[in-house]
C-alpha cells in the first residue's frame, strides 16, 4: 500500500510539473494553439510590412529571413487547403513572398539530449497581403 502511494504521488509530481512547464512556456501548446495566437497578431490579409512591425516588436524573436520576391518551401506533398502556388520536388511552395521567424525552443525534463525548435512561417500573395501563417516545431539533438 504504501508502494502505492509513493508511485501515485510520484505520477501527480509529473503530471503537474509538466501542466506548469506548458502554462509558463506557451512553446510547449501546439502548433495549431501557437498558430492561432500568431493569426490574432497578424490576421490574413495583414500587410507584409506590418507583419515586420509586429516581428521587431519581439525582442525574443530572430528573423530567419524576409524575402519579397518567394514564398516559403513546406516539406512534403501539397495540402489541398493551402495556397499553394508551386510545387517541386514533393515540396510545397506557399505564397509569393515571405517570412521565416525563429521564435524559440524548450527542452522535456525527460528528453535530456533533446530541444524542440519553433519558427513560424508566414506566406504572402504578390500584394504583400497574408495568406497562410505555419508554425514548424523540429526535435533535435544538441
Amino acid at each position: 500500500m504504501m508502494k502505492l502511494r509513493v508511485i501515485l504521488s510520484l505520477l501527480l509530481i509529473i503530471a503537474l510539473i509538466t501542466t506548469l512547464q506548458i502554462l509558463i512556456n506557451p512553446l510547449r501548446r501546439s502548433s495549431e494553439n501557437i498558430r492561432e495566437n500568431i493569426l490574432r497578431l497578424t490576421p490574413m490579409g495583414t500587410d507584409i510590412h506590418d507583419v515586420i512591425d509586429v516581428i521587431k516588436g519581439r525582442e525574443d524573436w530572430r528573423v530567419r529571413y524576409i524575402s519579397f520576391e518567394g514564398g516559403f518551401v513546406r516539406p512534403g506533398p501539397p495540402i489541398p487547403e493551402w495556397p499553394v502556388t508551386e510545387t517541386s520536388a514533393g515540396h510545397s511552395v506557399v505564397g509569393e513572398q515571405s517570412i521565416r521567424v525563429f521564435i524559440g525552443s524548450y527542452r522535456a525534463w525527460y528528453k535530456f539530449f533533446l530541444a524542440t525548435f519553433a519558427d513560424i512561417f508566414w506566406g504572402f500573395d504578390e500584394d504583400g497581403k497574408l495568406i497562410y501563417v505555419y508554425v514548424w516545431k523540429v526535435v533535435a539533438g544538441l
